[in-house]
């Protein structure tokens, strides 16, 4: 893979991560209201006309989106701590001296 690769997949995923989780606390009320039931402590407050409001398929595209970013970071961080994938960065470095 190039150099950039490694890079550029887990720049993607951080801003996936955090387009989705900015995109869901500024809804908050319509990921309460999505997540209401009987025996939440959390409910939804005053909202805006049904006719504004955020669609409830939007709500769980963004959570999704989320979660399978925030799982896609954690495989990635696992995978490169325990040494199962490279950054590439001295491995095709012409620069790099080998013996």
């Amino acid at each position: 893979m190039p150099i950039g690769g490694f890079a550029a997949i887990f720049a993607l995923l951080v801003l996936s991560t955090l387009a989705s989780g900015i995109w869901l606390v500024l809804r908050a009320n319509a990921v309460a209201r999505e997540t209401d039931s009987v025996h939440n402590d959390i409910v939804p407050g005053p909202t805006r006309p049904p006719g504004r409001r955020t669609s409830r398929e939007s709500v769980r595209l963004a959570g999704l989106v989320f979660g399978l970013s925030c799982a896609g970071l954690a495989l990635f961080i696992v995978l490169y701590v325990s040494g199962t994938i490279e950054p590439g960065w001295t491995v095709n470095d012409p620069t790099v001296q080998r013996p």
